[in-house]
């Protein structure tokens, strides 16, 4: 299934969440998502991101099709005018951290990392 795919690494992703999103969620997807998104594939700084000027911090799951980990490099840019930008690479996971069954481990950079600029 192409949501399987693009959302989740099924080595470290809940079965039964794969399943239920397949069953329930696959043919959702919000309008909004797709007409504010595409936009921004020719004019990125329509988004506002040169407008941040507070740390950021971005996490790419390694095994994430949709947001690739190889993009790590280039996320800085965007972020110009952002005090600091902090990127983390969360192995073994794919584009829904959260509904990974090793999710603490980006929960855990979240908090340090909140840690670190508060």
């Amino acid at each position: 299934m192409a949501r399987e795919y693009y959302f989740y690494y099924p080595l470290s992703a809940d079965q039964d969440v794969i399943a239920y999103d397949n069953t329930f969620i696959r043919d959702f997807v919000p309008r909004g998502e797709i007409t504010t998104a595409l936009p921004l594939l020719e004019a990125p700084d329509a988004s506002g991101v040169q407008n941040i000027t507070e740390p950021v911090l971005i996490q790419l799951g390694d095994q994430d099709m949709y947001a690739p980990a190889s993009l790590a490099p280039y996320e800085p840019g965007y972020y110009q005018s952002a005090q600091s930008v902090t990127v983390q690479v969360l192995h073994d996971m794919g584009h829904n951290f959260s509904l990974h069954l090793n999710n603490h481990v980006g929960w855990a950079q979240i908090d340090a990392w909140l840690g670190s600029v508060l």
